[in-house]
């Protein structure tokens, strides 16, 4: 859906705001909350010191920061110890704040939920005013990145099709897009139609 790319915009948006700034914590590959643990750290270029566990020194060394943090992809790690382990940095460091991208509810009382849906699209294949449609928008722009002569004009039904079946998903509409190298809108279209993974 773009939930990565929603994030980032977002954490650029509110940068100001944080006074030691704005850490970005991939997880796509994380799947524990040992592993949790150290990306976090590496991504604060924090060194551990001593013999404290991680979690008590990494809560040390946030308590008086303002900072947000990122955490991207969060779905994998649920359900673990690495909510306790989020909840615990909360609790302990007031000022640091959590942006925490994930398919699945954290279930804390502390999340503010923003569900991410697709982009407004045309409900017929004819819409007038077409490009006032974010997700027709999109797939136009992405569409000239790939063939500079692309025209809406002549594409306009095909085009509206195929963001109607990926439901305005912008991901899906870029992947889409993308396939004018190859093809043309109406196969594309028939070919998200037939199978849409």
């Amino acid at each position: 859906i773009g939930k990565t790319r929603l994030a980032v915009q977002a954490a650029a948006n509110a940068a100001p705001d944080f006074a030691d700034g704005v850490h970005f914590v991939s997880l796509q590959a994380v799947r524990s909350a040992d592993m949790l643990m150290t990306a976090m750290i590496d991504a604060l270029k924090f060194s551990l010191q001593g013999h404290d566990d991680p979690l008590s020194q990494l809560s040390r060394h946030l308590r008086e920061k303002e900072l947000l943090l990122i955490l991207d992809n969060f779905e994998q790690l649920l359900p673990t110890t690495s909510i306790d382990m989020l909840l615990e940095l909360l609790e302990t460091s007031s000022h640091v704040k959590l942006l925490v991208t994930s398919r699945e509810v954290l279930n804390l009382r502390q999340e503010w939920m923003l569900p991410v849906g697709g982009m407004q699209f045309p409900e017929t294949g004819s819409a007038e005013n077409a490009e006032a449609y974010g997700a027709v928008r999109l797939f136009v722009e992405c569409a000239r990145r790939i063939r500079p002569d692309f025209s809406l004009a002549d594409e306009l039904v095909n085009v509206i099709r195929i963001c109607q079946i990926v439901e305005g998903v912008p991901l899906a509409i870029e992947l889409a897009a993308s396939w004018l190298k190859s093809l043309p809108c109406a196969e594309i279209a028939s070919e998200i139609q037939r199978n849409l993974d």
